[in-house]
């Protein structure tokens, strides 16, 4: 059976604009079979490259509203993370480095969702270091920082692009298991 995996991060730039390094909010993931990811994709006519911020309203809005993955042989969730603000709030308190709080920030989250991801794959006989990850530039040092291997960005991708790109504007898809880790993330990295 083949798994795909794909993972991005949406921010939300700073009231009146700022850069791209705004606070990233929402993390999201998603892991099935490959069949059933291409499916839902090629049905909302993601075919690898789109991104929803470069999107017009309408057609984000389109997806948005049809887009369900609760069918079965997919998982999907949606993290907040509030990344930023959390990395400053520990480099306040533990006089850390930048670098040093980030991985560990990294580290610390691909362990609070990788148990249900590998609850997911699980009965497929696999563990999450048998699946590569799609993945924007965005999630490379995530995923590197716990050595999952990753891949440029296809459909799952797009798949968790969207889901991420939703939440970070209010908007939630169907099936997507939403959690937010925030505060629990500030009082793990100050332990």
């Amino acid at each position: 059976m083949d798994i795909g995996a794909g993972m991005d991060i949406s921010y939300v730039l700073p009231a009146g604009g700022g850069d791209a390094g705004g606070r990233f909010e929402h993390l999201a993931c998603v892991i099935g079979r490959a069949d059933r990811i291409n499916s839902v994709a090629n049905r909302h006519g993601l075919d690898g490259s789109v991104h929803m911020r470069r999107l017009k309203g309408r057609l984000r809005d389109g997806i948005l509203a049809g887009m369900d993955l609760s069918e079965d042989g997919i998982a999907a969730y949606c993290i907040r993370i509030e990344k930023k603000g959390t990395v400053e709030r520990v480099m306040e308190v533990k006089n850390f480095s930048y670098g040093r709080v980030v991985k560990a920030f990294d580290r610390l989250l691909f362990r609070l969702i990788s148990a249900n991801m590998e609850e997911f794959i699980s009965p497929y006989r696999m563990e999450l270091s048998d699946v590569t990850f799609e993945a924007d530039e965005d999630c490379r040092s995530l995923l590197a920082a716990n050595r999952i291997d990753h891949t440029r960005p296809r459909k799952a991708h797009n798949l968790a692009d969207v889901i991420a790109w939703g939440n970070s504007h209010g908007r939630h898809v169907r099936g997507v298991t939403e959690m937010d880790l925030s505060g629990e993330m500030v009082v793990q990295l100050l332990e």
